[in-house]
């Protein structure tokens, strides 16, 4: 009976390792196979196939206080709705004014050639203002916001605004973990 038992044990054991080493092997990738290139939300428009952004992944503008982030993720919309007429983008600021966050809406509609109240109405493009909430309404706004909209851009403008210090890992971490959570749900 002893002989039996420590049978049944060792085979469990050996089970175990089994699928130990199976679940270990779903964490490689197997580059042999063909695997589609990212699809581009915006690209080069010299060169298509430099790509700037694509689906499924997240793409950060960082640097100084006051040095044109804002200015810059202007441009990149335009060349979003001019590489994509059909679909939608989201803006989300969190940190900027009322009159500021305007401001960029009606730069990326000039840019356009677009009426401000059309395209307000066409929902194309969808402008959120955060400032105004403490830093945990901010980051349940942006979740639902991403949640119900599913844009096929979203800009968080100020996204240092959706973590109490950027110095704390654990809520830094969890908000990239959210961040690329929505970019593979949403493909955004």
């Amino acid at each position: 009976m002893q002989f039996e038992s420590t049978n049944i044990l060792r085979q469990a054991e050996i089970a175990a390792e089994e699928k130990e080493r199976k679940d270990v092997e779903s964490y490689f990738l197997d580059f042999t196979k063909d695997i589609e290139r990212p699809i581009p939300i915006i690209y080069d428009p010299t060169d298509p196939e430099k790509l700037i952004v694509t689906e499924q992944n997240l793409f950060c503008i960082a640097g100084e206080a006051k040095s044109y982030k804002s200015f810059l993720a202007s441009l990149l919309t335009i060349d979003f709705f001019t590489q994509h007429p059909d679909k939608r983008c989201i803006l989300i600021d969190t940190e900027q004014a009322e009159w500021n966050v305007a401001n960029v809406a009606k730069r990326i509609c000039r840019g356009m050639g677009w009426d401000y109240k059309e395209t307000y109405e066409s929902q194309r493009l969808r402008i959120a203002n955060l400032r105004p909430y403490s830093r945990e309404e901010r980051l349940d706004a942006v979740e639902r916001i991403i949640n119900q909209e599913q844009p096929y851009l979203c800009i968080i403008d100020g996204v240092r605004g959706l973590v109490e210090s950027v110095n704390d890992d654990v809520q830094c971490m969890e908000l990239i973990n959210k961040l690329m959570k929505w970019t593979e749900i949403y493909k955004c």
